[in-house]
């Protein structure tokens, strides 16, 4: 095989990757859209959220989801590398 030939297997290896990868996006989406996210509580430096009728903090994790990062009106969590944020309903 020639060098055209090895361009072409890594050109369509690269397409593959990202197309899982854009498929994995939309179903960490889906899931994440089934996070309720009902309320937050921030009080001497320590942040919550209630989450799916559980009281939760930055660094627990949540229908696999880990929490990295809750405020007023929303929180970013994070699964298999990818960052989601989830904002009140």
């Amino acid at each position: 095989e020639g060098f055209w030939d090895e361009l072409a297997k890594s050109l369509a290896a690269k397409a593959d990757q990202e197309k899982a990868r854009r498929i994995l996006i939309g179903n960490l989406q889906g899931q994440a859209s089934r996070l309720n996210l009902q309320s937050t509580v921030m009080s001497n430096g320590s942040t919550k959220a209630m989450v799916n009728g559980t009281l939760v903090e930055e660094g627990d994790t949540v229908s696999g989801f880990k929490i990295l990062k809750i405020e007023a009106r929303r929180m970013v969590v994070e699964r298999e590398g990818i960052r989601l944020e989830v904002y009140f309903n």
